[in-house]
């Protein structure tokens, strides 16, 4: 006689083996997650020990500069409507001039992972393997969300410890960490619901970026015109609020803290994880809810060539960062400089290193600043160009492309075609925006800011040779990539300010760049980069040749 099969209870059946899936997602991207916590909590530290270096006292002309740039409308975009300007302290200068940079990293680095891990999986075939099992229906999805908010609270943490190190205030540390790791599993929730209405990851993530990119366009336009001028003042219009980039500066942290606005992107992370888990179980799995437009039967002659087919996919990717370049062009290059940066460096040593100049021409140390902006600009989609070759050969992609005459070596030509060209182009497009404010307002040249731009070409070519080269031999170091970007900004940034040596100076392609069109441009360096970033790419093209292709 047959024993009775037991059934398990159905929310154990929902949820089985979710410990084990939360595991397997920490071990296989544990070198991308050490790469966003080393990335976020180290240039924040690190920028937060130069801010109290550079403005060690309040009540010093070149805080008080610094303090009114951020009441202009660029400074409110960028930075937010601007607590304890009256009383511009080191905490206040890094809750105004550097939270909304660590929100926006962290949004981004949300949304991208929580779709990797169930989105991604469900299309690369991995999420039916792992279905196929005893694992709960619901599993995945709950293992990509609790990974998701267990490394936000990390870096929550690390963002607070890194505050504390340099001399800033629990409470306000806290509230910086808090809402940077908060606004995090906020678009992890975004993520996860992204992952569940549409039937692709590349989808998924264009519409978790566009809900970020309204949300930001919503805090934008309540912060413009209502900064706070002195202590006690309301600032931010009541628009504000309705976005979750707004919530962590209105904790006024460092100044007139209050931690309650946080309970709002708490209470709608947990919301939005519910509503995801929700619509799961309307879908079928591998589908989404928005199903896809059906495409035509037989392609497009334009699209009948690997260049063609990389442009149409990398089209958005391209618009999205050339819209940001030309967006921070704009909105910088209408600054009248001669007034008011030449304020910032009046008597401060400390920042002028940081310009790479003393105060004779803060024009072209600022525009120089500024067209380092854009070129990372530049250089990180001409990375995601390099790093989707990657992504195409684990999702089987790049296998399907290989079984026709297409070579291995036209793949990957074509990918660095796209990523340097339009790498280039979105840099020099800043330097054009730039220019129309520069040439307006502070009498800028417009031939010097575009060679200037095309200056930052070879720095551009050795970071995409280095994509190249992991992934020709080890594609799944690829992170290492950004973590470089990372080290080069840095080194750019605050080399002079921590009297960094040499080696890292010229290890970083930043550094060794001469910063026009405040130096001038020797051909010395562009050269020496130049062909390191083509040797890089060589060596690229023997890995891939001599390894084999992986799937999965």
């Amino acid at each position: 006689m047959t024993a009775p099969v037991q059934m398990l209870p159905r929310r154990t059946e929902e949820f089985s083996h979710l410990g084990s899936l939360i595991l397997a997602n920490i071990r296989r991207d544990r070198a991308r997650l050490a790469v966003w916590f080393l990335s976020l909590v180290g240039a924040t530290a690190a920028a937060a020990q130069a801010m109290a270096t550079m403005y060690p006292n309040p009540h010093a002309e070149a805080t008080i500069a610094r303090a009114a740039l951020m009441a202009t409308p660029t400074g409110q975009i960028f930075g937010g409507p601007g607590y304890g300007l009256d009383h511009y302290t080191t905490g206040a200068i890094v809750t105004n001039e550097l939270l909304m940079s660590t929100l926006l990293v962290m949004a981004i680095m949300s949304l991208l992972l929580v779709v990797r891990w169930s989105r991604g999986d469900e299309e690369t075939g991995r999420g039916e393997l792992v279905g196929a099992s005893c694992t709960g229906r619901s599993a995945p999805l709950a293992a990509a969300i609790v990974v998701g908010f267990g490394l936000n609270a990390v870096i929550a943490l690390g963002l607070t410890a890194g505050l504390m190190a340099q001399g800033l205030p629990l409470g306000g540390s806290a509230a910086y960490g808090l809402g940077a790791g908060l606004t995090g599993c906020f678009f992890v929730g975004v993520g996860a619901i992204t992952a569940q209405v549409f039937t692709t990851a590349r989808a998924a993530t264009g519409a978790g970026v566009a809900v970020m990119g309204l949300f930001f366009l919503v805090r934008v336009a309540g912060d413009l015109g209502h900064a706070q001028q002195q202590a006690g003042e309301v600032a931010g219009s009541p628009l504000s609020w309705f976005s979750p980039f707004a919530w962590p500066l209105q904790t006024r942290a460092f100044v007139e803290l209050r931690l309650w606005p946080l309970v709002f992107p708490l209470v709608l992370a947990l919301a939005l994880a519910a509503l995801a888990a929700f619509l799961l179980h309307r879908r079928d799995f591998g589908a989404g809810l928005v199903q896809p437009k059906v495409g035509r039967a037989e392609a497009h002659p334009a699209l009948d060539s690997p260049l063609a087919l990389t442009l149409r996919l990398e089209w958005g990717a391209f618009t999205a960062w050339a819209a940001g370049s030309v967006i921070l062009g704009l909105s910088c290059g209408f600054i009248d400089v001669n007034s008011t940066i030449k304020n910032l460096l009046s008597g401060n040593e400390t920042l002028a290193k940081v310009w790479g100049m003393g105060e004779s021409n803060p024009a072209n140390a600022y525009f120089a600043l500024l067209l380092l902006y854009g070129a990372v600009f530049g250089v990180a989609f001409a990375m995601s160009v390099v790093n989707r070759l990657h992504s195409s050969e684990v999702r089987g992609l790049a296998e399907l492309q290989l079984s026709t005459t297409v070579s291995r070596q036209r793949i990957l030509t074509t990918a660095l075609l796209v990523a340097v060209v339009g790498g280039v182009a979105i840099t020099v497009l800043n330097g054009l925006t730039l220019a129309i404010g520069g040439v307006i307002v502070n009498d800028a040249s417009l031939l010097a800011l575009i060679k200037a731009a095309l200056a930052l070409t070879p720095a551009l070519l050795v970071i995409v040779g280095l994509g190249i080269a992991l992934f020709g031999w080890v594609p799944r170091a690829m992170s290492l990539m950004w973590l470089y970007l990372v080290f080069c900004i840095v080194v750019r940034m605050f080399g002079g300010v921590f009297n960094m040596p040499s080696w890292a100076v010229k290890a970083s392609v930043f550094g060794a760049t001469p910063a026009a069109p405040a130096d001038p441009i020797t051909a010395t360096p562009m050269i020496v980069m130049t062909l390191v970033g083509l040797t890089l790419m060589a060596v690229g093209y023997v890995g891939f040749r001599r390894r084999n292709i992986s799937v999965g």
